[in-house]
C-alpha cells in the first residue's frame, strides 16, 4: 500500500465497497481531484460507465470545450451526441470540428452514417481517402460503413489491406474479431481474437473477448491465470457485471466456494435488476444444493421485486427437482400472482409431465387455454 499513489488508494476502497452507488461516488471523488481536461474526461467515463449517458455527454462536452483533441473528448463527445439523437450537440461538435480544423468530412461522414444514408458516406469517404491515401481513419469509418451494411467481404477487404500495410495496428485487427462475431465464424473468430491480445492486451474488449476464449476454448492460462486476469479487471472496473459473473464462475469451477458466492452476491447486491442477478444466485446455491440459502434469497427477491410471480417460478424449478409437491406450490404462487402469464401454467405442466402426471399436466393446459380465451391478448405472437 502506498499513501502517496492515488490509483492505489482508488482501488483499495472500491474493493473495500460493495454497494455500485458508493463505487461511483468514491470514483466521482477522485476524478474532482485531477486537473482539467483530465477530470471531465473520467467523469464521462465513469458517467458511460454508469449507464448515465446525458450526464457522459455533458462532461465530454466539457473536455472538448477546453481540448477537444484530448483523449478524442470531441469524438466521443460526437458518437455520444449522436446516438442519443442530440442534434444540438451534434451540430456544435461540427462547428468545433471545423473551427479547429479536425477533418471536418471525417465528422459529416459519421453523421449521414448515422442517419443510414450510407452511399452518402462511401462518397464522402472515398473523396477523402483519394486525396489521402494513408488517412487510416477514413479507412477505417468506410470499412464500418460496409459492415453496417452487412458487406462482410468489403469490409474484410478494407481491413485487411489496412493490416498488411502495418501489421502493428490494433484497430482493424479488432474490426476483424467484430466481422467474425457477426458472421459466426468461431475459427475466424478465435484467430482475430489471438491476434488483437497480442497486440493489446490491456484494452477491455480485446481482454474480455480472450478471456472468452481460454474459458470456451483450448485453454492456454491456467485456471489461476484466468482468475487473476479477471481479478485484474474487475480492480480496474468493478461496475462491469459481466466480469463479476464469469470470475464468480472461475471461482466456481476452482472449487473455491466462498469467493464464487461472494462474487454473486456482488451481482446481486449491484445490479437494479433482481430477477437476472437473483437467477444467477439461485443458480448457484441450488448447484451447490444450499437449500435454507435458496429460500432466504427467494423470500428476498419477493421483497424487493414487482412481479414477484417470477421469484416463485425461479423456486418452483428449484423445488421441482427435489420434492414434486413443493415445486408444484410454488408453480400455484406464481399462478396465483400472474393469472394471465403462460409461462408459470406451462413451467407447472411441465413439471407433472416429467413425473407421469399426464392427467395432471392436460388439465393444467387446459387452464392456460381457458384463461387465454378470455385474455387473448396474453397469446404468444
Amino acid at each position: 500500500y502506498y499513501p502517496e499513489d492515488r490509483q492505489v488508494d482508488l482501488q483499495l476502497q472500491l474493493l473495500q465497497e460493495t454497494s455500485r452507488e458508493k463505487q461511483l461516488a468514491i470514483q466521482r471523488e477522485f476524478a474532482k481531484t485531477l486537473e482539467q481536461p483530465d477530470q471531465a474526461v473520467t467523469l464521462a467515463k465513469i458517467a458511460a460507465m454508469a449507464g448515465e449517458k446525458e450526464e457522459a455527454l455533458a462532461r465530454w462536452h466539457e473536455a472538448a470545450a477546453i481540448d477537444p483533441v484530448a483523449s478524442r473528448s470531441l469524438e466521443e463527445m460526437f458518437v455520444l451526441a449522436l446516438a442519443l439523437e442530440n442534434w444540438e450537440e451534434v451540430e456544435w461538435a461540427l462547428e468545433q470540428a471545423r473551427a479547429h480544423d479536425l477533418s471536418p468530412d471525417l465528422y459529416q461522414s459519421m453523421y449521414v452514417m448515422n442517419k443510414k444514408n450510407y452511399t452518402e458516406a462511401i462518397v464522402i469517404l472515398d473523396e477523402l481517402i483519394a486525396r489521402d491515401r494513408d488517412n487510416r481513419r477514413a479507412r477505417m469509418l468506410l470499412g464500418q460503413v460496409y459492415f453496417e451494411m452487412e458487406d462482410y467481404d468489403r469490409a474484410e477487404e478494407i481491413m485487411m489491406a489496412i493490416i498488411q500495410e502495418d501489421r502493428s495496428f490494433v484497430d482493424p485487427v479488432v474490426a476483424m474479431v467484430h466481422l467474425a462475431m457477426a458472421q459466426d465464424d468461431q475459427s475466424k473468430w478465435e484467430t482475430w481474437v489471438r491476434r488483437a491480445y497480442e497486440l493489446n492486451p490491456n484494452d477491455t474488449f480485446v481482454r474480455n473477448q480472450y478471456l472468452r476464449l481460454q474459458e470456451t476454448g483450448e485453454a492456454t492460462m491456467s485456471i489461476d491465470e484466468l482468475i487473476a486476469v479477471r481479478i485484474q479487471l474487475y480492480e480496474n472496473n468493478p461496475l462491469d457485471t459481466e466480469n463479476v459473473y464469469r470470475l464468480g464462475r472461475l471461482y466456481e469451477q476452482a472449487g473455491d466456494e466462498d469467493d464464487a458466492e461472494r462474487m454473486f452476491r456482488l451481482l446481486y447486491d449491484s445490479m437494479d435488476d433482481k430477477a437476472v442477478s437473483g437467477a444467477v444466485l439461485l443458480g448457484y446455491f441450488d448447484r451447490t444444493n444450499q437449500m435454507d440459502k435458496v429460500q432466504a434469497l427467494v423470500q428476498d427477491m419477493l421483497d424487493k421485486l414487482d412481479d414477484k410471480s417470477n421469484a416463485y417460478l425461479m423456486w418452483g424449478q428449484i423445488l421441482g427437482r427435489r420434492n414434486l409437491k413443493q415445486g408444484l406450490a410454488a408453480f400455484d404462487e406464481a399462478i396465483k400472482l400472474a393469472p394471465t402469464d403462460i409461462v408459470a401454467y406451462d413451467a407447472k405442466a411441465a413439471l407433472q409431465s416429467r413425473n407421469g402426471l399426464w392427467l395432471d399436466a392436460a388439465e393444467t393446459m387446459a387452464e392456460c387455454m381457458a384463461m387465454l380465451e378470455a385474455e387473448p391478448e396474453q397469446r404468444p405472437s
